[in-house]
């Protein structure tokens, strides 16, 4: 082979491993750069995005406000959150919070729960006596370690519970698993005096339950009584036996208090702990007082300590699956939330059907509602006479109210009621009796009865129309609002005293006062479904307090559809664009409380003759108002007839301007000539109607709690290096591409030949 020949052969098997080598170096580079570049963009995903690729840690809160009329337990929230390494049980709470689940909550000195606000503005606190107060478990199990709810760390499969307890547990023992009573001394007289004994009844007073579930029994004796006795003769027995130390009923004749030991157990304010009253085992619900309530043989009397709601740990089993919660899902805004909607068939149909059921009906409220739909001929006469002289002869707190009421819508003076050949003044009698006038309701509802009629009262009246009105706005509570004791406004007894002073609002400056701060407090406490809970129902709509809510509203002639959920659209904007009927209002919510059948409401998921006669009463006092295209009080209008629905007519439920706009408060009469910036507090909770701009502040995740862990810093430290060096290989490798770009075809030839 030529010299030559052997020299270019040797050049092109150089050039070919040259060309390997470069090509394995092109590939490499690019390899690096690809993993970098890799790196990069892995650098530049959020943390949370990385963390799916890890186990991810859940845990359960499960908040119990106590139990339900029916021993299941009301739960404030009971659902998974996702957390991070290192969270503790506040943290659990916070993310709650965030994510709208609770309201609010605050921890103690020593970091346990001493107060829980759930949706709806429904706060119990602990009592200052521990009397009732929130306990921690842990599992279903009460916790006994040394961690508080501040320190406490969360463990990933875990449930962690707060529930509203009570110590001695506050709830009426099992009767039948007591000892028998023993034998007292001597015999109970109506006078106090020993005579022939004609019967015995026991008589046994239950401080709660220990902690082992055994009745904490003051009194267990049984008594022998003579013709005549009351119970609170019996329990004057008791104390002059030294059975028990003293006791006191309160203002309606029930027991308020019994000390025993030197130790006095009283009602508390707001009545969350009290003394009830059991006959043989079942709840007394007579309209008797302990001190009116006569003896019978071989009757056991019994008092229990209970709360209310019912404060103690539930059965577990019946706690609901906890909702999985979402880290995805965000909670919707009040304004993403879907409206109620309203329904003019259902609102007819129930109108209708539960109207056809009171057919000759001889109870009082239904006869009252009959009457101001123009069926007054299908009552029961004779058993609404019989009623009133019923309560003629048996007076209490407002039973001569609601005859007098009732007949003077049927027609019937209640000064000269005719039955059975005698001749009944009602009024007289009410004007006269003093359990009538006792009450807050009482009051409010002899006022509504005095105006029912062109009735005089007489001479001796116990209070006036004026001095009952006066009596009234003395009893309004300073949150505006009016209550059945105490100085804890409900909704119920708020639309009642409304209801009752609507009628002399024109011509009383304190009346409009009164009415209008009234309406704000009613406002405010207006759930978000529209609807309205009672004392004995936080937080959970009730039908019952709802329909007195619409009751009153069409007595001030204020169109219930404008009434919507402040966390709804405004009153004025609703009126304006007519959109009533798909808005949460307390028509709206009343109507969702209606059974399958629409022939009836429900009280705790079953259906009820209170709660359907009063929801009727509300359909009724609302129809009212559409006919009379104003103001009707269906209890001093029901006469009038006005309240039907006119078969001939679609009668559509439709909003009218609302002439008392949504209550605002009262300017201030002399406003600061300099004002100073307002501190924001920040540890209120915002009430819906603020600025909720997310603006200079960090987003929650409504699924999950805000992350807090330590190595985050590290991360973003590494994920920022990683991101430099990636940065710099990119560079150098595009200007690699450039430098070759700019070469001719005729330069890269020669250099070959070099």
């Amino acid at each position: 082979m030529p010299a030559t020949q052997s020299r270019n052969s040797n050049r092109g098997l150089s050039l070919r491993r040259s060309g390997n080598r470069s090509s394995f170096k092109t590939y490499m580079s690019r390899a690096s750069v690809s993993i970098l570049a890799l790196i990069l963009c892995m650098s530049l995903l959020p943390t949370s995005a990385l963390a799916t690729n890890t186990t991810e840690l859940k845990a359960t809160l499960t908040i119990v406000f106590g139990l339900n009329a029916d021993k299941t337990p009301d739960l404030a929230v009971n659902k998974t959150y996702s957390f991070s390494e290192g969270e503790t049980f506040e943290d659990l709470l916070d993310g709650a919070v965030a994510a709208k689940d609770i309201e609010a909550y605050e921890l103690n000195s020593s970091g346990f729960a001493k107060s829980v606000t759930k949706n709806g503005g429904i706060k119990l606190e602990t009592a200052e006596d521990w009397a009732t107060y929130w306990s921690t478990y842990v599992d279903n199990t009460y916790y006994g370690g040394g961690d508080s709810i501040a320190t406490m760390a969360l463990e990933s499969g875990k449930a962690y519970q707060l529930v509203w307890d009570s110590y001695p547990t506050a709830v009426a023992p099992d009767w039948t698993a007591l000892a028998e009573p023993t034998q007292g001394s001597g015999i109970v007289g109506a006078d106090g005096s020993e005579q022939s004994g004609v019967g015995s009844a026991s008589l046994t007073i239950v401080h709660g339950l220990d902690f082992t579930g055994n009745a904490q029994v003051l009194a267990n004796t049984n008594y022998s009584f003579a013709a005549g006795t009351t119970l609170k003769d019996l329990l004057d027995n008791a104390v002059s036996q030294s059975d028990i130390s003293a006791y006191s009923l309160n203002d309606y004749g029930f027991a308020e208090s019994f000390t025993s030991n030197g130790t006095q157990i009283k009602n508390a304010a707001n009545f969350s702990t009290y003394w009830s009253l059991y006959v043989d085992g079942a709840y007394y619900a007579g309209s008797d007082s302990v001190a009116t309530l006569a003896l019978e043989d071989d009757k056991a009397y019994q008092f229990a300590w209970e709360s209310y709601p019912l404060a103690m740990a539930p059965d577990w089993s019946l706690v609901s699956t906890p909702d999985k919660g979402s880290d995805d899902d965000e909670e919707p805004t009040s304004e993403e939330q879907p409206a109620a909607e309203f329904s003019q068939e259902k609102f007819s149909s129930l109108f209708k059907n539960i109207s056809v059921s009171y057919d000759n009906t001889g109870e009082d409220w239904k006869a009252l509602e009959m009457a101001a739909i123009g069926k007054a001929e299908q009552v029961d006469l004779s058993a609404v006479k019989a009623n009133a002289v019923l309560a003629f002869n048996e007076p209490d707190t407002t039973n001569l109210q609601r005859s007098i009421l009732n007949l003077t819508a049927l027609g019937i003076d209640a000064t000269k009621l005719k039955h059975e050949g005698k001749t009944y003044n009602l009024i007289k009698a009410l004007a006269t009796e003093s359990i009538a006038h006792n009450t807050a309701n009482g009051k409010m509802f002899a006022l509504l009865a005095y105006a029912s009629g062109s009735y005089k009262l007489p001479k001796n009246a116990i209070q006036t129309t004026n001095e009952l009105i006066e009596s009234i706005l003395s009893l309004q509570n300073s949150d505006g609002g009016w209550s059945f004791s105490g100085d804890t406004s409900d909704a119920d007894m708020t639309a009642i005293a409304l209801s009752a002073l609507a009628l002399y609002r024109t011509d009383n400056e304190a009346v409009e006062t009164a009415i209008k701060t009234g309406l704000a407090t009613l406002k405010e406490m207006q759930l978000a479904s529209g609807g309205f809970a009672s004392l004995y129902t936080p937080g959970k709509v009730d039908v019952s307090s709802t329909s007195m809510v619409i009751i009153a509203l069409s007595s001030l002639g204020i169109d219930t559809q404008t009434w919507v959920a402040k966390d709804q659209q405004s009153a004025k904007a609703l009126a304006a664009s007519n959109k009533s009927a798909s808005s949460a209002t307390p028509l709206t919510d009343l109507l969702s409380q209606a059974n399958k059948a629409e022939d009836g409401f429900l009280y705790g998921g079953k259906t009820n003759d209170l709660a359907t006669e009063q929801g009727f009463r509300a359909l009724v006092a609302y129809q009212g108002y559409l006919n009379q295209e104003g103001a009707f009080n269906i209890y001093t209008d029901a006469g009038k007839a006005l309240a039907a629905i006119s078969p001939d007519a679609d009668n559509p439920v439709t909003p009218k301007p609302d002439p008392q706009p949504d209550p605002q408060p009262d300017p201030d009469p002399d406003p600061d000539p300099d004002p100073k910036p307002v501190e924001t507090d920040t540890d209120s909770t915002d009430n819906g109607e603020g600025d909720n701009s997310d603006e200079g502040s960090e987003s929650t995740d409504a699924g999950s709690l805000p992350k807090t862990g330590d190595d985050a810093g590290a991360w973003i430290l590494m994920s920022s290096v990683l991101s430099l060096c990636a940065l710099a290989c990119l560079m150098r490798y595009a200007q690699g591409l450039r430098r070759v770009k700019v070469k001719s075809p005729a330069q890269t030839s020669e250099r070959l030949k070099k």
